[in-house]
């Protein structure tokens, strides 16, 4: 690889005394300014000598004008609006001419989590004691392509306005997490290549909260997932794959994938709304055992986005829940609370049909209790081997079943880095009690 060439050339030369090595950095220019519509005017105009001047504040805001033809024509869209010219010419004298081009909308994104807080006040920028009760923004969602776009224009713009005294705080945002992908053999969906899968079409088969949870199941918020490689096994070879047979594949495989959160969430469905399986009783000590280390296990897991793992949980929950055949009012709420941050739609439409007052997501999160000694016993470490070699253990509850196993064991090898990356996951071998055993294909 080109990596390891010029890392030998590298040593080469150093090793001979016929040269050092050094770091060059380069500063680019930082344009704020696009020849299109979209985006806020520059409040400049230009005297008819040439000269530019700022727009006095009592003609603010600088409104972009209704009047442009979209055609292309070669030059700024603003160029072609005669009530701008006239409004400049009016407010400015004959002769005065503005500034054509638009701010990049990165400019107009980098102070939105401000006049979130603003409450359409249009004589302040932000309250000052809303700012210093709210900001920073604890938690960052986004690409890593914000990184060095629309994040470069927020700091940047946070950090002169708490230089001008406009903010208390000089960061926007006190944590970043960036999502992973979702890929087709190593690259993006794409219209082009044929591989890319309408969202709406799943959503209209499954509904809205089986693809969402099949979302936060693929892996961990910030890993990209293959949906080819990574269901790939050893018999097939996909670099043969035309591209129809990719794109069916892919198909065939989400399907697959997709099955999961679906009979869940029929599952769950069945249990609401079948029979008389929840009453004022007690629940049972296994239930109890199995709700307290739910709670523990979703709390943890959605403050460090481990969303695939949290859902885990609830499923391994459900289970315990049906071989109960029946469990408490309480037991029963709390589970659709936990449930209403992975499929809203289904929490809400059950705790209606229950007759529950208010909404899940209105009510207080469950909390567990600390000192539960059938926690531990409820559970068995296994060791993980793959390929043959043992690189780990993994906890899991003691029913759990082969499917579970699979994807708690996926999660595990992702979360501690246990692949390279020209590895991928083949077949999942599971003992109960005994070992986990992951077979690898190139």
């Amino acid at each position: 690889r080109w990596r390891d060439a010029r890392q030998k050339s590298i040593d080469f030369i150093l090793s001979n005394g016929l040269g050092e090595t050094t770091i060059n950095y380069k500063i680019r220019d930082w344009s704020v300014s696009r020849q299109r519509y979209w985006g806020a005017p520059i409040p400049i105009v230009y005297s008819p000598e040439g000269e530019p001047h700022a727009i006095p504040e009592e003609h603010l805001p600088w409104l972009l004008p209704d009047d442009v033809d979209f055609k292309p024509s070669g030059t700024a869209p603003l160029e072609q609006s005669a009530e701008l010219k006239q409004r400049v010419e009016d407010l400015f004298g004959q002769g005065w001419t503005p500034e054509y081009e638009t701010m990049d909308t990165f400019v107009c994104s980098s102070f939105y989590s401000l006049r979130y807080l603003a409450d359409s006040n249009d004589d302040h920028l932000v309250s000052p004691p809303r700012e210093r009760a709210w900001m920073p923004v604890d938690t960052y969602l986004g690409g890593v392509e914000h990184a060095t776009r629309h994040l470069i224009y927020a700091r940047f713009v946070q950090m002169a306005l708490c230089d001008m005294g406009f903010v208390s705080v000089a960061e926007p945002y006190a944590g970043l997490h960036h999502q992973g992908l979702i890929q087709v053999n190593g690259g993006k969906m794409s219209k082009s290549k044929g591989n890319a899968i309408s969202a709406d079409s799943i959503v209209s088969r499954y509904g809205a909260d089986v693809f969402r949870m099949f979302l936060e199941l693929l892996g961990p918020y910030s890993e990209s997932y293959d949906l080819l490689l990574n269901r790939a096994n050893d018999a097939t070879n996909v670099n043969t794959m035309t591209s129809e047979e990719v794109s069916k594949q892919v198909r065939s495989n989400v399907e697959e994938l997709i099955q999961g959160p679906y009979r869940f969430a029929k599952r769950v469905w069945a249990f609401y709304t079948e029979g008389e399986r929840i009453d004022d009783a007690p629940d049972s000590p296994e239930v109890l055992r199995a709700m307290n280390a739910a709670i523990k296990k979703v709390d943890g897991d959605l403050d460090a986005l481990k969303f695939n793992t949290a859902l885990s949980a609830l499923m391994i929950l459900r289970k315990e829940f049906a071989k109960a055949d029946r469990i408490s009012t309480s037991t029963a709420k709390a589970f659709l609370v936990l449930l209403s941050p992975f499929a809203p739609h289904l929490a809400e439409r059950l705790w209606q049909l229950r007759g529950w007052d208010g909404l899940a997501v209105e009510q207080p999160w469950p909390a567990s209790k600390d000192s539960d000694a059938a926690d531990v016993s409820n559970q068995s470490t296994l060791p993980v081997m793959i390929d043959g070699k043992k690189r780990g253990h993994l906890t899991v509850p003691s029913a759990v079943q082969p499917d579970e196993v699979e994807q708690l064991v996926r999660t595990f090898i992702v979360d501690n880095r246990l692949l390279p990356t020209s590895a991928t996951i083949g077949r999942v071998v599971f003992v109960p009690g005994r070992i986990v055993n992951v077979v690898t294909s190139a």
